[in-house]
């Protein structure tokens, strides 16, 4: 957190395993009027007493919070296992969320903007009704739009149906386009989340086997390299 009236904070919590603690795990908020963005990465937070990780603005400020959360396990906390206020759509992207408190939920959007909640992994239970129930509906584990009209949707689809491997020191994967997608002419983006236990210097992308290679760029509203696009 920062507690100076007017401030630009770029955070990265990356790498750690977090348990056992009385309260929440990792906690990231933006207060009085500054700006804070924060990236979240590959790390495992569970066991602990309150939410597993948060990230929020602090009540009664005018602060802004931007996040993404990628390639986290975040299981078996008290509280909820996410807990988001993003003034801006959050990444929350190839995440293990699951088994978090039983009168909580896996993942709480307390903010009015949408997330990109896809590629995660919900645990059995979730993923059983996911698949029962093609489409966005009120599933009991997410907290969104469908049980408060004033909170922004989370997009939870597609998901996955097996963990992500959060345990190697390099990750990186591919979130846009789809695998499947019909690609009309034209010029493509590819999106994606990468993770390097060491720091990121470049991520590369190769269209031709192997051949040849080109440099993706980094999203700028971030520091750590977490969102690359080509």
């Amino acid at each position: 957190s920062a507690a100076n009236t007017s401030y630009r904070l770029r955070a990265r919590v990356s790498g750690n395993e977090v348990r056992d603690n009385s309260a929440t795990g990792i906690s990231c908020y933006a207060d009085r009027s500054g700006r804070q963005d924060v990236e979240i990465r590959a790390n495992r937070v569970y066991a602990n007493g309150g939410n597993g990780i948060q990230y929020f603005r602090r009540s009664g400020y005018t602060g802004t919070m931007n996040a993404v959360v990628a390639l986290n396990s975040i299981h078996d906390n008290t509280g909820h296992g996410l807990y988001g206020q993003s003034d801006n759509a959050a990444k929350v992207l190839f995440n293990n969320i699951y088994a978090n408190g039983g009168s909580s939920y896996d993942f709480y959007n307390a903010s009015a903007s949408p997330v990109d909640g896809r590629f995660n992994f919900w645990g059995s239970a979730t993923t059983s009704e996911m698949d029962g129930n093609p489409g966005l509906i009120n599933i009991q584990r997410i907290y969104d739009l469908f049980d408060d009209a004033a909170m922004g949707l989370i997009n939870y689809s597609p998901y996955l149906a097996s963990a992500v491997d959060t345990g190697t020191d390099i990750i990186t994967r591919i979130f846009q386009p789809l695998s499947g997608d019909t690609i009309s002419e034209g010029m493509l983006t590819l999106r994606g989340v990468a993770y390097a236990r060491h720091g990121i210097d470049r991520v590369e992308i190769s269209l031709d086997n192997g051949a040849t290679w080109d440099t993706a760029s980094f999203d700028p509203v971030f520091s750590g390299k977490t969102l690359w696009y080509y």
